[in-house]
């Protein structure tokens, strides 16, 4: 009897399947967190902290894709007098498939020198909102308006940034909330109506694997005359972060072959698995130089052995 499954891969990982190792580079466990709080009222000048900024989303059944456009996102103090404090910036917008981060942590930004002190909200300017429904989905094929065009979230307590410190904040959307749209009077639109939760914890997102990460090498880091890491310009302007390799991590190239740290360049495209260590360094399980093209299908037959082909 043939077997199908849903499967959805770049063609590398294909490689990796086939080899028997997908299980153990491509794993990754979860976590979770609660607020960090307390200190003086606005934000300070006498020093700073980072944070991270990460989405995901729950499963939602009548939508294959549900597109947003981030344009902004910043921190509102509590001390009214203060200015919001942007954390990421990009007016031609970044757009991000919702439905494609179920399972994982999208990173979006990781922010150094963000003023310390208490905030009370964080704040989402939104440029546009698409969605592909499945047939009989509510407002399938009218406009989708979202009031303000930006989303305020309030956590259940004001949340601390503090001198020298890490903060990760993740919004997990719920989808199937937010698009229970209403139709907009007569106007032919619908209302995006965003059910969002808040999860603030101080530290690195240590107990959670984000989505896989593509970016720009910028820096190499050297130990012993080998190369031990390398410092990686997210896409999209998103920011930097600090990447680690062992003798755990396998690292593939452009032809899709085993190869060593020494053949990571500066100025390569990767593309990243693994988790943050409690130093904000990302402890990588695979890194695969050049493009990936993404193959989105079913598995209808088994591997071919002699070929490593499958249908």
């Amino acid at each position: 009897m043939i077997m199908k499954k849903k499967f959805s891969l770049g063609m590398l990982f294909g490689v990796l399947i086939l080899a028997g190792l997908v299980i153990s580079l491509l794993s990754c466990g979860g976590g979770s967190g609660t607020s960090g709080l307390s200190s003086s009222e606005g934000t300070s000048s006498s020093g700073t902290g980072t944070v991270a900024f990460l989405l995901t989303d729950a499963p939602i059944d009548d939508y294959e894709h549900i597109w947003i456009t981030i344009t902004e996102v910043s921190l509102i103090p509590v001390a009214h007098s203060a200015s919001p404090v942007v954390i990421y910036s990009n007016p031609a917008g970044l757009k991000l498939d919702l439905l494609e981060y179920r399972d994982e942590d999208y990173l979006l930004t990781i922010k150094k020198n963000v003023p310390t002190g208490l905030y009370a909200k964080i704040r989402l300017a939104i440029k546009d909102v698409q969605v592909e429904p499945k047939w009989g989905a509510p407002c399938g094929n009218l406009e989708i308006k979202l009031p303000s065009g930006r989303i305020d979230l309030n956590p259940r307590e004001p949340f601390l940034v503090s001198v020298g410190g890490t903060l990760s904040i993740r919004l997990d959307i719920d989808a199937n909330k937010s698009i229970n749209l209403h139709k907009a009077g007569k106007s032919g639109k619908c209302i995006f109506r965003p059910v969002v939760f808040v999860d603030i914890q101080e530290g690195w997102p240590i107990g959670r694997c984000p989505k896989i990460l593509s970016g720009t090498i910028e820096s190499l880091i050297m130990a012993n005359d080998q190369v031990a890491g390398f410092y990686l310009q997210l896409a999209n302007e998103r920011g930097l972060i600090k990447v680690m390799v062992n003798e755990s991590t396998r690292i593939f190239d452009e032809n899709g072959d085993f190869v060593g740290p020494n053949n990571l360049k500066v100025g390569d495209k990767v593309k990243v698995r693994g988790k943050f260590d409690s130093s904000g360094a990302l402890v990588a399980s695979l890194v695969v130089i050049g493009e990936v093209m993404d193959i989105t299908g079913l598995v209808e037959a088994e591997v071919n052995l002699s070929t490593n082909i499958f249908p």
